[in-house]
């Protein structure tokens, strides 16, 4: 399981990051895996944009395109894609 860090704080008041005495507030992040066939539609379009780059075209909507997918494979919502 992955854990990501959502707060931390200190007791004594507002401190340098490095000080001791905080408490950290971890919840747990899940990252999805994805087999070499889910993979290839984005690898696909992230070429397609590096391409895109190189000659200076816009990439929009290629990018868009990218969000879209990796939202989809985090099982978010539109709206909450949106939020990104």
């Amino acid at each position: 399981m992955t854990y990501c860090l959502t707060s931390f704080t200190n007791p004594n008041g507002p401190a340098p990051f490095h000080e001791r005495g905080r408490y950290f507030h971890l919840k747990p992040y899940f990252i999805p895996t994805a087999t070499p066939a889910e993979q290839a539609p984005i690898i696909a379009l992230v070429e397609q944009v590096l391409a895109a780059k190189a000659t200076g075209e816009p990439t929009a909507t290629l990018e868009a395109d990218i969000d879209a997918l990796v939202a989809a494979r985090y099982g978010l919502t539109p709206a909450e894609a949106a939020q990104l």
